[in-house]
């Protein structure tokens, strides 16, 4: 017997969400593009929270905002280091 679908993770599979796979192969690119499009979506979401006037969500998206280019940038860096050696 097979257990239920999480009712996302469905929608996320009809939608064909690039990114709902498990990335065990430690592809540094795929870690790149994710990082990269939690990014982007931050950013739009970032913009519907201030179109709605919600300061205290939109100071939490802006906080993860921040995080989500830090990491970005310390894996660009991570994968430049290893690339040298």
């Amino acid at each position: 017997m097979q257990p239920k679908t999480h009712h996302n993770e469905t929608r996320a599979k009809k939608n064909g969400n690039p990114f709902d796979r498990h990335d065990e192969s430690g592809d540094e690119d795929f870690k790149a593009a994710k990082l990269e499009f939690l990014r982007m979506m931050l950013r739009e979401l970032r913009q519907m929270a201030t179109q709605a006037n919600e300061p205290t969500l939109l100071y939490l998206i802006e906080m993860a905002a921040l995080e989500a280019a830090e990491a970005c940038k310390v894996h660009k860096y991570k994968t430049e280091l290893h690339a040298e050696h």
